[in-house]
């Protein structure tokens, strides 16, 4: 009963909102009533929204206020006004959408950016204009979800509410604010989240070197943990500068929409300088050697993630056009569960360099002087051997002796034979290498992990070399 009176108010205010400000607008539906108290408290930030035009505002009702109050997870509500703009911007998108159109169909995503905040300069905790919304329809109701940070799902139910400046959809949720790419990476325990998050990357066009978090605008390909475990070795014994180069060319500068669908195609540069393909084949949708097996909808501070079955190569750009699932771009690269990523090259210190030999024609001793000084060595040699042999044969006659005849001498006997625990064998990587079993690899077409999948188990698959 209380659903079909909300849908009956929100007919009514559907129809009499037509000439109305977004605040008013607001003001007619009840299921609303604890977003316009908390507005109220803003005069700023309500003044900015009645300024915007051509925007579809996502509210959160009733419900979603008190879900926030119950939530241990979700972060509370904002009491700055800065936070309660930096929230509620992140609910306002660029364009009015009615339905969405044929823009959001069922089970497709559509990326749409929010409204730039409107003290941008005073908050760091977004970057401005760079935060999406994921929006996707559904095959079985008109209801909308709205993906955001952390993968956070909120729905949409009734009608849409036209005001004068664009459009109104209430949402059962609130979205959740995007995350650095460090944070969001740790809650899916992704093995190379940390690593990747740690990487120190060269931009090109100002040579100044940041992290992915301060980065804006980009596409970070992150390989699931199976991936990174097949070339296990080949990582272990990369230095740190080769580990952070490796990172930057799986970081495309710019933020990209890949539905399995519609996927985009060609050629993208990459943050290491050298650019990557991506290209459908046989149902999938690859990157260089890499099947990505992430769905469009992992939003990070910085643009999008997606996950992907496989390992770039900066130095093994080649492609296989007709590629059944992904391929090692790695020579020599064994299945290795337990490894440890480079965390910094060794310091090498500077050796002195050997005092220069004068040579003939130099201006040092005469060879008369050289010679003479030669013979005299020659003597002090002979009668240093001479005093060693003494002093031997002296210690061995006082041993025919025995204690008594020196009683400050003790003897230790040490044993002939010395434990080979210290010893160390050394073989070569190139002798390990050669002598490793290779795991065998075929492909898992019929396995397609999502984002947040990100390890493999059963039997071994084959390797395939490029």
């Amino acid at each position: 009963m209380l659903r079909q009176l909300y849908f009956f108010i929100a007919f009514v205010a559907f129809v009499t909102a037509q000439n109305e400000g977004i605040i008013e607008t607001l003001n007619n539906v009840l299921e609303l009533s604890e977003l316009v108290a908390y507005l109220d408290k803003y005069p700023g930030l309500t003044t900015w929204l009645q300024g915007l035009s051509d925007i579809t505002f996502l509210a959160p009702t009733n419900d979603a206020f008190q879900g926030l109050a119950d939530s241990y997870t979700v972060p509370t509500l904002p009491t700055d006004e800065v936070g309660a703009e930096t929230l509620i911007s992140y609910h306002v998108l660029k364009g009015t959408f009615y339905g969405f159109g044929e823009d959001a169909a069922p089970d497709e995503y559509l990326h749409l950016t929010t409204m730039e905040l409107p003290n941008a300069e005073a908050n760091e905790s977004m970057v401005t204009g760079g935060s999406m919304v994921i929006v996707r329809g559904s095959s079985w109701s008109s209801a909308m979800s709205f993906t955001s940070g952390d993968r956070h799902m909120s729905e949409s139910y009734g009608e849409p509410l036209n005001f004068t400046g664009g459009v109104i959809y209430t949402i059962d949720s609130f979205l959740t604010l995007p995350q650095t790419f460090e944070t969001t990476v740790e809650v899916e325990d992704m093995l190379g989240g940390a690593a990747f998050a740690d990487a120190v990357l060269t931009t090109s066009n100002t040579s100044t070197n940041v992290t992915i978090d301060d980065l804006s605008d980009v596409t970070i390909f992150l390989p699931m943990n199976y991936s990174l475990q097949e070339i296990g070795n080949v990582i272990e014994n990369m230095s740190k500068h080769d580990f952070d180069r490796l990172v930057s060319y799986h970081i495309v500068d710019g933020v990209l929409d890949i539905n399995q669908d519609s996927p985009p195609s060609g050629y993208y540069n990459t943050y290491e300088g050298t650019g990557v393909t991506i290209f459908s084949a046989n149902g999938f949708v690859f990157i260089n050697n890499a099947r990505i097996v992430g769905s469009p909808d992992w939003i990070f501070r910085g643009g999008m993630i997606y996950t992907i079955y496989g390992v770039l190569n900066p130095n093994n750009i080649s492609i296989n056009a007709n590629a059944n699932d992904a391929e090692i771009a790695f020579a020599g690269a064994t299945y290795t569960p337990d490894f440890t990523f480079p965390t910094a090259d060794p310091v090498s210190t500077p050796t002195s360099s050997p005092s220069p030999v004068p040579s003939s024609h130099s201006n040092g001793l005469s060879t008369a002087a050289k010679a003479g000084i030669g013979a005299g060595l020659a003597v002090l040699l002979a009668m240093l051997i001479g005093v060693c042999a003494f002093m031997q044969q002296r210690r061995r006659t006082k041993r025919e002796l025995g204690p008594e005849a020196d009683p400050g001498v003790k003897y230790q006997h040490y044993p002939m034979n010395y434990p080979l625990k210290d010893l160390e064998i050394s073989v070569s990587h190139e002798e390990l290498v050669a002598n490793a079993a290779k795991p065998a690899r075929g492909p898992i077409k019929q396995f397609t992990p999502s984002a947040s999948m990100h390890s493999l188990g059963g039997p071994s698959v084959k390797e395939t070399s490029i």
